[in-house]
């Protein structure tokens, strides 16, 4: 099949020439005569497939031949995606289809100036793209109106949801027109994405054509096992010494981690830069140019690279810390070996990080090669503790457990030396000392022993007042009362001295 037997219109096909493409891709090829159609669309790929074409061009299409005369034109078409990077990659190929056609288009994202964004809105507009937590800050401010709504595009919604996006999407797609299309791209079809489905799309259409256990087979997949940090960073040093890595992503854990990592890589000799979400929207954009143009050939980055980054020269991925959700591992390697280009991914894998290696291995359904001896035993190097050995890393860890080094709260206490209780919190008891399964605890400030202590009192008591009743004690056999000497009185020093008056002429005046 080529782009002329999808019947697209004129302006599209010219720009289409332009940009050099002939020949759809399989995820192209099957879901824009479906789009055409104006069916509701899943289509499911891997990344690096050509999506943003796919429901770019019919949208274009759908607007370019029916064009209003109206000059106040308001936004027929809605975009959301989870990152600022790939809202920007979505605006660019865009442009690309739209050259000396008058469809307007805006980009709301976060991480830049809203006046800008609130001028944009009050001129006739016709596309938005956006990230759902800037969209919804316009929307309720009433800077937008969506009743004109035809088109509704859901890209990589798999992450939006990961990413905590589900109540502002639903929120967004409730405020449209019922009869609005929908089109939703994503890598994998999740639970939570097919429920999205079912709720906000009519009868939509399935083009299944990957799912995250397909592996990418132009990509070179290998792990080295760790024993320490020490050991990471040594081996990224001697890594990158070598000159077939022409452009790397080295994927980190931590915000800080990638600040200090760039700085240590530069140090090293190789220009180096970090990308990560606590940075502004233009040093961002400034990052990803600077790696379109070949100036930084080392990028240390956070998840918010794994998707939406599309750097033809990329030629490897290093996980220099393992993903906590084994799909993201897929999206991370992704960004090497793009349109059917050879790419190289190598991760390493530290004793604690083997449950997530296994995790990644189940996902793949195959073992990656290792580059060195690969840990033996069912805990890959954790089995001298006995607690934690075995344990599965769960895809349903929050941002805050990812920050502190994968382990929970209750991990950090057991490592610490506290007491658990199984498990068990203080909330889980009541004032009194019960236990949530209705065994009696000790109350606090009693001893262990005593049964029935009674609970202390809220507010102040003869403790807090320092007044406690004096108590016996045994010296050399014999029994004396240990009584506290009573506090001498301080002495004022002007005492017996005549009282001085402030205003000793207010007196003197009142007597005559």
């Amino acid at each position: 099949m080529q782009f002329q037997d999808l019947n697209l219109c004129p302006e599209l096909m010219r720009a289409i020439e332009q940009a050099d493409f002939t020949t759809p891709t399989p995820i192209q090829a099957q879901s824009i005569p479906l789009a055409l159609a104006g069916d509701d669309v899943m289509a499911c790929a891997q990344t690096g497939t050509g999506k943003t074409a796919a429901f770019t061009l019919p949208t274009l299409h759908r607007l370019m031949t029916n064009m209003p005369e109206s000059k106040q034109r308001l936004p027929r078409v809605v975009i959301l995606t989870p990152t600022r990077e790939l809202a920007a990659q979505i605006v660019a190929a865009i442009q690309t289809f739209t050259k000396n056609t008058p469809i307007k288009t805006t980009l709301l994202v976060g991480g830049t100036s809203y006046g800008p964004q609130i001028s944009s809105l009050q001129r006739p507009l016709d596309i938005i793209v956006a990230t759902p937590g800037r969209f919804i800050d316009h929307f309720d401010e009433n800077r937008l109106n969506l009743s004109q709504v035809e088109t509704v595009v859901l890209d990589e919604a798999d992450r939006m949801l990961d990413m905590g996006f589900a109540k502002p999407v639903e929120k967004i797609l409730a405020q449209t027109p019922k009869g609005r299309q929908t089109l939703l791209f994503s890598a994998t079809f999740s639970k939570e994405v097919e429920a999205l489905a079912r709720q906000f799309m009519h009868d939509p259409k399935q083009v299944r054509l990957a799912s995250a256990q397909q592996n990418h087979d132009q990509i070179t997949q290998q792990v080295f096992f760790t024993k320490a940090k020490e050991e990471k960073i040594q081996q990224l040093r001697s890594m990158l010494e070598n000159r077939d890595i022409w452009q790397a992503i080295v994927f980190i854990r931590t915000k800080h981690a990638a600040d200090k990592m760039a700085k240590q890589i530069k140090e090293w000799g190789h220009s180096a830069a970090a990308l990560h979400g606590d940075m502004k929207q233009n040093a961002r954009n400034r990052v990803v140019k600077e790696m379109h143009n070949g100036k930084v050939r080392v990028l240390v980055a956070t998840d918010v690279a794994a998707r939406g980054l599309d750097v033809k020269e990329l030629t490897h991925v290093i996980n220099f810390d393992l993903p906590q959700v084994a799909e993201d591992y897929i999206h991370r390697i992704g960004r090497t070996g793009r349109a059917g280009a050879e790419g190289f991914a190598i991760s390493f894998a530290s004793r604690e990080e083997m449950p997530l290696l296994r995790d990644i291995e189940r996902l793949l359904n195959q073992e990656i090669e290792a580059l060195n001896e690969r840990p033996q035993g069912r805990s890959g190097g954790n089995a001298h503790n006995p607690r934690t050995a075995g344990r599965r890393v769960t895809a349903g860890r929050s941002q805050g457990s990812r920050d502190g080094g994968g382990r929970s709260f209750a991990d950090r206490k057991r490592r610490s030396g506290g007491s658990s209780s199984a498990g068990r919190s203080d909330e889980s008891r009541d004032f009194n000392g019960r236990s949530a399964e209705g065994r009696n605890a000790p109350a606090r400030g009693t001893s262990a022993g005593r049964k029935h202590a009674a609970p202390r009192k809220a507010g102040r008591t003869e403790e807090s007042f320092g007044n406690r009743q004096p108590q016996a004690k045994e010296v050399n056999g014999n029994v004396k009362e240990n009584r506290q000497k009573p506090k001498a009185k301080r002495k004022n020093p002007d005492a017996g001295k005549p009282r001085r008056l402030k205003n000793p002429d207010r007196y003197n005046n009142a007597s005559a």
